[in-house]
């Protein structure tokens, strides 16, 4: 796993608020999580000009501390640049997967945030859905990322301002994270090398996240 995905902060974050529940009774489970994880794992290893795709494991842990009942973490190379991407797509209860975002849940593994976080248009997938995910930088050190993160429980992909409540009908949804590494001191929250990746990944995610009963 890359030193700079900081999954540990991420997991630790969505913890303790098992309590969610009590604010939604009467919701039934949602798709079996074993059918989620086999939709996830064959998500494809090429897509477009991004390859070599490299899956790493989470830690038994790591996915009990976080709530999470299926998960993709995979590492994607540009084969133009040998850029790398990394996705963490998490599937799970709304009020645990809803709890934080990369502002608190990286600040747990030394990461700041570099400017103002901006909601960005990343295009449409293939069932025309629109796709509005949040964008910021994080600094630690001489070190810099770029980050999309958002939620969906229907396909439609969200830059939620309380994503807790928003999903709060939905039985389960998804969340994803998408990082890079900035080498371009210059970048713009909404512009950059994952530009073209997280479209591209995301039309692949279409008949999982779409699929019924979340």
């Amino acid at each position: 796993m890359p030193r700079w995905l900081p999954i540990a902060g991420v997991l630790i974050a969505l913890s303790g608020v098992a309590a969610y529940g009590l604010l939604r009774p009467g919701v039934a489970p949602g798709r079996d999580p074993a059918d989620v994880q086999r939709q996830l794992s064959a998500i494809p290893r090429v897509i477009d000009n991004w390859v070599n795709a490299d899956d790493s494991p989470l830690s038994a842990r790591d996915v009990n501390v976080g709530g999470v009942e299926a998960y993709l973490c995979r590492t994607y190379t540009r084969a133009a640049t040998g850029e790398a991407a990394v996705v963490l797509l998490l599937y799970g209860d709304p009020g645990e997967l809803g709890a934080h975002d990369p502002r608190v849940c990286y600040a747990g593994s030394g990461w700041a945030l570099d400017g103002i976080p901006a909601k960005a248009d990343v295009g449409e997938t293939d069932t025309k859905k629109n796709v509005q995910l949040w964008s910021a930088r994080f600094r630690r050190n001489e070190e810099l990322l770029q980050v999309y993160w958002g939620w969906t429980a229907t396909g439609d992909w969200h830059a939620a301002d309380n994503p807790r409540f928003l999903f709060a009908r939905h039985r389960k949804i998804f969340k994803l994270y998408a990082q890079q590494v900035v080498t371009n001191t210059a970048f713009s929250p909404d512009r950059g090398a994952l530009e073209s990746f997280v479209p591209a990944f995301l039309r692949r995610l279409d008949t999982v996240v779409t699929s019924p009963n979340h």
